[in-house]
Formats: C-alpha cells, structure tokens, sequence
C-alpha cells in the first residue's frame, strides 16, 4: 500500500507540549470568552489529560477550531495572559534570573521543557529574540500565540523594559492598528523572521526578583527534564513509524535499542503509559485524517495498526460517540460554514 504518514506528521504526532502548560491557558481562555470547553471536547482533550505531555498535533488542532471558531485576534489576546508559572520549573528559573537577558537565555537553552515546536535564538547584538519554527507550515496564531506570550513574561519579569517591535512573517487576520493599541507595541508584519525586538540596552535591565539561590536550586530539575525530553519524543517517532505494523511495545522499544522495562521507567517519569500514549496517538492521528485527508476507512485502519475495519471503528465509537463517518461529515459541514 502507498498510503503512509508524511514526515511533517510524523513530527507533529511525535512532538509535544507540556500539557501543564495549555491548562494554565484553560482559565484565560474561558474569562475571554473562547470555546474552551468545546475545543477540548472537539480534539478529544481533557482537562486531566493536560496533567502530562500532549502530542503537537492536538494543539494544532485546538489552534484551528479557534481560528474556526473564535474571533480574529485570539491569539494576541490569549498570550497576554502568559505568566512565568505557566511554564512551570522553568518559569520560576526565569524568575530568579539577574537581568532580563540571563533569564531569555535560560529560555533559549531550556524552553523545550515546554515545547518542541521551534527554537529560539537571542540575537544580542540586535536586541532580538527570534522563534524559528522547526515544523512547517506553522499555523500563524501559534506564532501570535508565543511571541505575545514572550512579551507578557518580559513585562512581568523586568517591568521597566520596553519592546521595540514585534515582528511576524505574516499579516494577520486583525487590523494591525488594533493589534498594536492591545499590546503597546509596534507591528511590523511580512518580515523574514519571527522576532521580539527590545530596546536599546534593556537586556541590561536588573530583575526585581532575582533570587541566585532560588534559580540554583531549581535549575537541575530544568537541566534533567531538558535531557529527558529527547528521548520521549524519540519514543513517540518510533510509535508512529511503528503503527501500521501495531507498534507493540517490544517492537518499538528493540528499535530504539531498550528492553521493555527501560522504555515503560522513562514514560512513567512523564507520567505516561505505554497504552496511553499509542491510545492519544491513534486517536489523534484518526482524528486528523479523517478531516484532512480523503482516505477510506479501510486505509485509516491500516495506517493505526488495527486489524480490521471493525476494530477501527469500535475504537472510534468509544472515543467520540459517533462513526468515524459522522465525525468526517460533521466536520466538512463545520468547516464549509466558517
């Protein structure tokens, strides 16, 4: 058969996010007036799930029922709720950085505790903090989601610092008079890059929380889930690869040159299940060819690993509540009205 998941989503099925990240976003998101709760059911999400990593494929498929669903601007608005915490261990490190351009370098070194989805360079000599996308192509409120997300942080952290511009490769859907009178920054849109331009010498600027012993005691935990969070995305690129033959547990961990029992001991210490995580992937994989792809039932089954149609469509039922065709048509239905 022909039919095979492409690299870009493979990359988005095995790249995640910290989950506890999206759930300091649940409450924002609801005093906005967002569809949370429908966006969560919608990917097959919920709120215990963002408790432990979550595939980047869901989030790119709760950035498009916003895009669908919400007014234009979402992101923008959504990023200025951003807070350290929301990062977790790391945010508190940023916290108890020195000066603002200490704590973007423990951003730019540590930030895929948080997420795989691009990296981020500090240009000093430019005064810039540049996102370059690692996945393309890159929804643009994900953007406008992580640079505004950057600048709310930066104010909290050294409140004197001003930002000079924010840039993105694109226009976005919102006026950009509207944009730049909700931040307080200028928007300079169709750029080559992704950027947050300080200030002249605001880098410089001392943190008002700068606390050395608390960033020290807390960086090793940073530093170790840094260095465990390459073999976790390992782990879920040798499951999809591994799906149209079933991705048995002892076949993925022989590819990946482990027993069993050493790859169940790294899942735990991210709070997963072998069982869980081939159920999210299936599920969220089923969830994105179905609507957007055209292939047949029978190519989707083969494609997760399941014997048989029937099996497929048994899995779905109790995922959804519905067939896999009625989720397809309610979706091309949703997708034509907006």
């Amino acid at each position: 058969m022909s039919v095979w998941p492409s690299a870009h989503l493979q990359q988005l099925a095995s790249a995640t996010l910290d989950g506890r990240y999206l759930h300091t976003l649940v409450a924002p998101a609801h005093a906005l007036g967002l569809p949370v709760t429908a966006a969560l059911q919608h990917t097959g999400l919920s709120e215990q799930a963002l408790q432990s990593p979550v595939s980047l494929l869901r989030a790119w498929q709760l950035v498009d029922y916003f895009d669908r669903h919400a007014e234009p601007g979402w992101a923008f608005r959504l990023g200025l709720s951003m807070r350290p915490a929301s990062a977790g261990v790391l945010g508190y490190v940023l916290l108890g950085a020195a000066t603002l351009e200490q704590a973007i370098n423990r951003l730019v070194r540590y930030e895929r505790c948080v997420w795989d989805i691009g990296l981020s360079q500090w240009q000093a000599a430019k005064q810039r903090l540049v996102f370059m996308p690692t996945l393309s192509p890159l929804p643009p409120s994900l953007a406008e989601l992580c640079l505004t997300s950057w600048l709310a942080v930066g104010r909290l952290l050294a409140p004197q610092a001003q930002a000079r511009a924010l840039c993105l490769r694109h226009t976005p859907a919102m006026p950009s008079n509207a944009i730049e009178n909700l931040l307080g920054v200028t928007l300079r849109t169709e750029q080559a890059d992704y950027a947050l331009e300080l200030a002249d010498g605001h880098s410089q600027l001392p943190l008002p929380l700068a606390d050395d012993l608390l960033e020290q005691s807390l960086l090793p935990q940073v530093i170790n889930k840094a260095a465990q969070q390459p073999h976790l995305q390992a782990i879920r690129q040798r499951m999809v690869a591994a799906l149209p033959e079933g991705a048995a547990l002892e076949q993925v961990a022989a590819s990946l040159e482990q027993s069993p029992r050493q790859l169940r001991h790294i899942l735990h210490l991210h709070g997963l299940s072998y069982q869980h995580l081939l159920q999210d992937l299936r599920q969220a994989l089923a969830e994105h060819y179905l609507r957007q792809t055209e292939l047949s039932l029978t190519d989707i089954s083969f494609l997760l690993g399941f014997a048989e149609q029937s099996s497929f469509s048994r899995a779905f039922r109790q995922w959804h509540g519905c067939t896999a065709q009625h989720y397809r048509e309610a979706y091309s239905a949703s997708a034509a009205v907006c």
